[in-house]
């Protein structure tokens, strides 16, 4: 257990260089260079990446069914499946954190209820529920970001509830108490930055579960709308021509697992620095 707490491990580094690395790059690179994902190139149908042709200099990574610029869409579609991640994730972790605190603490009645609804939500699978709300509104980005703050709040507030139960016996904590302190003040002053690391493992692994269903809902048409690109957009796109140009899913593909991947080592990495049982 020692070499996982390393400050230099492999797999915290790895995530950390993956998340936040992958995050500047789609968001700089397409301002730095310009890129627009909506440009037709006239001629420019399908061509294929430099690694298998190297007259496509222009195209790095070739050119879609559209003669739309690859690595344009690639990182444009990247940018908007991010900003939802992540917007979801902090949003999502706000009002967990806030509501997981309250029930923790005060418990009763209120957790009762809190902890029922959030056992509901979480009841059902998280890419079938946002199905079923986008359904019902407008597809885009703003309803998906609702969408998945609505589902992945009771995630929050599960396991902040539930360090804030096994906190708020401890003596810092009790003393306050004592001296006549505000509730609030306890709670925000003396529980929250001790749960805090509950709430810092978990957002790498919703990042990761938020980006693999956002790609899902836009595989199936239900996300982003085209023409504006999104990675699992392109992979729809992309399947009907896979024994033709099989780069149209790899680029797309290879994006989503890279962003999973490291999301996932992340949090294992957080995981296993900041629980104090391990």
């Amino acid at each position: 257990m020692a070499s996982s707490r390393h400050p230099f491990s492999l797999p915290l580094l790895v995530g950390l260089v993956g998340v936040f690395g992958l995050t500047l790059v789609v968001f700089l690179v397409p301002l730095i260079f310009a890129m627009d994902p909506l440009k037709i190139h006239s001629g420019a149908f399908l061509l294929k990446p430099v690694p298998f042709d190297g007259s496509s200099w222009r195209f790095p990574l070739g050119t879609d069914q559209l003669a739309r610029d690859t690595l344009a869409r690639l990182m444009h579609g990247g940018r908007a499946t991010l900003i939802i991640a992540w917007s979801s994730v902090l949003l999502a972790g706000s009002v967990g954190m806030v509501i997981g605190l309250l029930s923790g603490y005060f418990e009763g009645r209120l957790d009762a209820v809190i902890m029922r609804v959030a056992e509901a939500i979480m009841a059902f699978p998280m890419v079938i529920l946002a199905l079923l709300l986008v359904a019902a509104t407008e597809p885009g980005p703003a309803s998906l970001i609702g969408v998945f703050t609505f589902v992945g709040w009771p995630h929050f507030a599960k396991i902040v509830r539930g360090g804030t139960i096994a906190l708020k016996h401890e003596e810092y904590v009790i003393a306050p108490r004592a001296l006549g302190a505000r509730d609030l003040r306890i709670i925000f002053r003396h529980l929250l930055p001790n749960v805090f690391p509950l709430f810092a493992v978990m957002v790498p692994l919703q990042i990761s579960t938020i980006v693999y269903a956002e790609a899902g809902l836009s595989f199936i048409g239900v996300g982003i709308q085209p023409p504006d690109p999104s990675w699992g957009a392109m992979l729809s796109d992309g399947r009907n021509y896979m024994l033709v140009t099989p780069w149209l899913v790899t680029w797309p593909g290879l994006a989503l697992l890279i962003t999973v991947l490291s999301a996932n080592l992340l949090g294992d990495s957080l995981q296993d620095r900041l629980n104090p049982r391990r």
